[in-house]
């Protein structure tokens, strides 16, 4: 039944009472037509700012400096990673040091062209120091950005070798111990 009375004309003193239930019904205030003097306002937005500081502290303690606060990154963005360009190049180097002490030794012994006694223990020992460095820079790389995927690339050529290197000694004992003339 329509009295004609919207209830935002009633005053606040007045109590409405909801007429299935009978209990009071609070008064909804719309709080956009709120307005603030410029110092509340104001106090409001640093205590809002000193909030979101706050949790943007809190995430990159967690999480580390690598990343972004969720609410600052652009949707866009969400599959960049932060890459600085000193991990390219300890990439690029670590690569370099693989690529050389793995394949270098058969350019540099022809290139030399006597096998002395010298070359014979040096070359292995300075491709062995060449392949340790190169290792050793990729873990540095990996380290200091572990979203790298260049880095990853590498680490993993590097475990393929290791692997690799592993079976090789694994046959050469199987060998010497005369395990394939079982076969």
């Amino acid at each position: 039944m329509d009295t004609g009375i919207n209830e935002n004309d009633l005053p606040d003193s007045l109590v409405l009472h909801d007429p299935i239930t009978g209990e009071p019904i609070q008064k909804q205030y719309d709080d956009s037509q709120i307005v603030l003097d410029p110092l509340t306002e104001q106090q409001l937005a640093n205590q809002e700012r000193l909030y979101q500081n706050r949790q943007m502290q809190k995430w990159q303690q967690t999480y580390g400096k690598y990343y972004d606060y969720p609410a600052a990154k652009n949707s866009a963005d969400n599959h960049e990673v932060p890459m600085e360009s000193g991990y390219k190049i300890l990439c690029f180097l670590s690569l370099l040091g693989f690529i050389i002490s793995r394949f270098g030794g058969f350019g540099l012994l022809t290139s030399l062209g006597f096998f002395g006694v010298l070359n014979i223990i040096m070359v292995p020992l300075l491709l062995w120091f060449v392949g340790v460095i190169g290792f050793i820079l990729m873990i540095v790389a990996r380290v200091k950005n572990k979203k790298s995927i260049f880095g990853k690339i590498v680490m993993w050529l590097y475990i393929i070798d290791f692997v690799l290197k592993g079976l090789f000694v694994l046959l050469m004992v199987l060998d010497a111990a005369g395990f394939f003339w079982l076969f």
